[in-house]
């Protein structure tokens, strides 16, 4: 059992396109402290990289598009993901929004997976479910050809972009 500490370090960007769209960038670095994590060698967790590209679009003020595009890097590979998310908004219901979309991961060499998502917001947190779809070559070689992950997310009030300012 090993247990060793990991740090990260990234930036979000975003800033308004007109009247309520909004564009976001980004980027990030993983395992800045490249920690040991074998028991029998010395072998460094590789440093990742990260860069991000997101945005709202407003159709109307239900209904939003969420194009996103994703690169990350490490020593051995490069993955591209890129899709959209489509929100519908729902104000004073149950819910805040639900949204469902799917994404595209591929690698430099080769085609990789098919990712469809769907979640819900509620107020201040978030809960998606997706399932990767592997369409790699990979996928034959085990017996876990896909992967269904769930995600929880909560975010602070004063986190929330209109909520919260920088002064300049």
């Amino acid at each position: 059992n090993i247990q060793y500490p990991e740090i990260a370090l990234g930036f979000t960007h975003s800033f308004p396109l007109g009247n309520k769209n909004r564009l976001r960038w980004g980027a990030a670095v993983h395992h800045l402290n490249q920690p040991n994590i074998s028991i029998i060698d010395d072998e460094e967790l590789p440093m990742r990289y990260t860069g991000h590209l997101d945005a709202d679009l407003y159709v109307n003020d239900m209904f939003v598009m969420q194009p996103a595009v994703r690169f990350t890097r490490t020593t051995a590979t490069e993955n591209l993901v890129l899709g959209s998310r489509f929100m519908f908004k729902q104000p004073g219901s149950f819910f805040n929004a639900i949204y469902a979309g799917a994404f595209y991961r591929s690698n430099i060499d080769y085609q990789d997976a098919f990712i469809p998502v769907f979640g819900v917001i509620l107020k201040t947190i978030q809960i998606g479910v997706s399932y990767d779809f592997n369409v790699s070559e990979l996928s034959s070689l085990g017996e876990s050809k896909h992967t269904l992950e769930f995600s929880v997310r909560y975010q602070t009030p004063i986190s929330s972009p209109d909520q919260f300012s920088v002064p300049c």
